[in-house]
């Protein structure tokens, strides 16, 4: 009985943060209640590996192809936003990191970084 309580809970949540998502993209809640509610959420850590394709100019985000990420996406290139520009000291395009980050309301921030 727990479980299922457990899962329509979590499903209700979901289903609130997705509509508050989408009525703000229609201008029908403000945009900063809609992502409040999507920043409310706990943040969650992964740890990935992948390839630098690009790092930005400012040095604030870059570009990772990265492998499987178990229990949130499949592989695919996405950019990261770092920390500080420091975590990217003798990083380069091309080379193979291994990064934990953290997914907080839709912004993928790297904490930690480094070159195998």
């Amino acid at each position: 009985m727990s479980h299922r309580l457990g899962a329509r809970r979590s499903l209700l949540l979901s289903g609130a943060l997705g509509a508050a998502t989408l009525l703000g993209g229609l201008g029908l809640v403000h945009p900063a209640t809609a992502a409040s509610a999507a920043d409310d959420a706990p943040a969650k850590r992964y740890v990935a590996t992948g390839s630098i394709k690009s790092i930005a100019e400012d040095r604030r985000s870059l570009l990772i192809t990265h492998d499987d990420i178990p229990g949130f996406m499949r592989a695919m290139t996405m950019r990261f936003g770092v920390r500080s520009p420091e975590q990217l000291r003798g990083l380069s395009a091309g080379q193979r990191v291994r990064f934990e980050f953290e997914a907080r309301g839709g912004a993928l921030t790297i904490l930690v970084i480094s070159a195998l």
